[in-house]
Order: C-alpha cells, then structure tokens, then sequence
C-alpha cells in the first residue's frame, strides 16, 4: 500500500479528529505499532472526514480514492479485532510458550 510508506496521493489530506490530527498513513502506522488505541477512533469520523475532502475537489484520482480505501480497510481489519473477544488461554497452551 502506497500511501502507508508515504509516498501516495495522501500525503495532502490532514484529518482532524478529537484523538488524533494528521496524516492518515502516520494514524495507521501508530495504530498498527500499538501507540494509538483504535477502540479511540472512530471510523465514521475518518470516512466523513475524507468524504469532505474529496467534495471539495472537482474530479479526485481514483488512486486517491484506492489508497483511502486500502488504509480504512486495514484500519477496519484492526478495529474489528479488537472488539472481537479473545479467547481464553488454557494451561496447556500456556506451557507451550
């Protein structure tokens, strides 16, 4: 994905949010790196956000669009498993580590 290693179309769009404020591709790196809870963010904000963004153009790249799409899957991806419960660690998986 392009526009995580920051050199995508992206890299003009700021988000603006109450937990975060900056470029998207660094809210998906901190997020995958464990510094930022996904559970703080919410994604309707982050789609809205972008949806704004591309209004205010007359014709957005389409690859814009894709690099949008592939960063809020994977932070769709991320968002859902940490809701997902975990399952319980037995004795004898414990022992394995």
């Amino acid at each position: 994905m392009s526009a995580a290693r920051g050199d995508g179309l992206l890299i003009g769009y700021q988000l603006r949010l109450p937990s975060y404020e900056g470029p998207l591709d660094v809210l998906l790196t901190l997020i995958e790196r464990e510094r930022m809870d996904i559970s703080d963010l919410s994604l309707v904000s982050v789609t809205d956000g972008f949806i704004a963004y591309i209004e205010a153009m007359n014709n957005p790249p389409a690859v814009l669009l894709a690099e949008f799409v592939g960063i809020a899957t994977r932070l769709l991806v991320l968002k859902s498993r940490a809701m997902l419960p975990r399952p319980a660690v037995t004795d004898e998986e414990q022992d394995l580590d």
